[in-house]
């Protein structure tokens, strides 16, 4: 008589029972998934009870949620960080710049192709002692000059992350208008 009890039954964490076919050979019942998918939230006998979280990261052309609010500092620095990297530049974190009448720690910055970024957050005491309306005239005038291109933001004009997406999107688009026309 065969045991037609449910695994959820009761079963639930024991492994599979091994049996012996009718040449006598040792058989185990199919695994989920099989062994190649294992992984630290699917075991090899039981699928997840739950999905795992992932990343959020946004696909190229698609635009984040638009009701999670405005994002927090290290939120922006990291949507910043990845999109940039994206877009090809290779950004040294909390870069220590220096040019005639600045001289600032930006948020992310790619010496070799001088582009980067610093978001302001009037929240902390950056917006003191980092980027103020000078500095910001200084990046205006490397920007047309060509000597550097600096995206600053400042957290009280950014109400949600999309709005920050189309912030950046510009500024690329900006940066890479004034490269193909050469210098």
């Amino acid at each position: 008589m065969t045991d037609k009890r449910d695994k959820r039954d009761g079963d639930a964490g024991r492994p599979p029972e091994v049996s012996t076919s009718a040449r006598g050979d040792a058989v185990r019942p199919a695994t989920f998934p099989p062994d190649r998918w294992a992984t630290p939230y699917v075991s090899k006998t039981h699928p997840p009870a739950t999905v795992p979280p992932v990343d959020r990261v946004p696909v190229a052309g698609a635009a984040p949620d638009d009701d999670d609010g405005p994002p927090t500092e290290a939120a922006a620095r990291a949507f910043l960080s990845r999109r940039f990297a994206a877009a090809g530049y290779r950004l040294v974190s909390d870069y220590a710049f220096s040019a005639p009448g600045v001289a600032v720690v930006l948020d992310g910055y790619d010496p070799d192709q001088r582009v980067g970024f610093a978001y302001v957050s009037h929240a902390d005491a950056d917006v003191v002692s980092d980027i103020g309306p000078a500095e910001e005239l200084a990046f205006k005038q490397m920007f047309d000059t060509r000597d550097a291109f600096v995206l600053v933001v400042h957290d009280r004009d950014i109400d949600q992350l999309s709005t920050l997406e189309h912030r950046l999107d510009d500024f690329l688009a900006a940066v890479h208008r004034v490269r193909s026309r050469g210098r």
